[in-house]
């Protein structure tokens, strides 16, 4: 996998796929986030706690080799975020052990986590229905407001759409 993309796009799409990652989850595939990369040009980011699963897809990215890549999403976030660079490179070495990334002079590398050991994030399309328990319901709106409600002191006074 190799992808060259805005240091801005990515900051954006980890921004909002980190709200569901915790910074000590329980089980270590919870910290990470997905990086599906197409040929096409699109990247899609998903993360997920198992009450909520957030997905991103980004578009016009320069992608030489598409794939996939799991990595804590959270160091990633803190590393990107120091890169002074506009474009930020992602190379999987060939032996997926490694992941290098580049932002101009800034350069270092992260292990992977197991791709085939990330949450599953469940598509629906438009119109489809799927019956899900009330108390995962509930889970999943108390996880989604949490996290989009940091930081602001009266949650009450603000609105949560599905």
């Amino acid at each position: 996998m190799k992808v060259a993309m805005l240091r801005s796009k990515l900051l954006t799409a980890l921004d909002l796929v980190t709200n569901v990652v915790a910074k000590k989850p329980t089980q270590p595939a919870l910290a990470c986030v997905r990086i599906s990369a197409m040929t096409n040009g699109t990247v899609r980011f998903d993360t997920s706690n198992l009450t909520a699963g957030i997905t991103r897809t980004e578009t016009a990215i320069e992608v030489a080799r598409g794939g996939d890549i799991a990595l804590n999403a959270h160091d990633l976030r803190e590393r990107v975020q120091k890169a002074s660079a506009e474009d930020v490179v992602f190379t999987l070495a060939k032996d997926a052990a490694r992941v290098s990334i580049r932002s101009g002079a800034m350069a270092f590398s992260m292990a992977p986590f197991p791709i085939e050991e990330m949450p599953e994030i469940i598509e629906l399309s438009a119109g489809e229905a799927v019956s899900v328990p009330t108390a995962m319901v509930a889970r999943a709106i108390a996880a989604v407001a949490g996290s989009a409600y940091q930081g602001i002191d009266r949650p009450q006074q603000h609105q949560v759409r599905f």
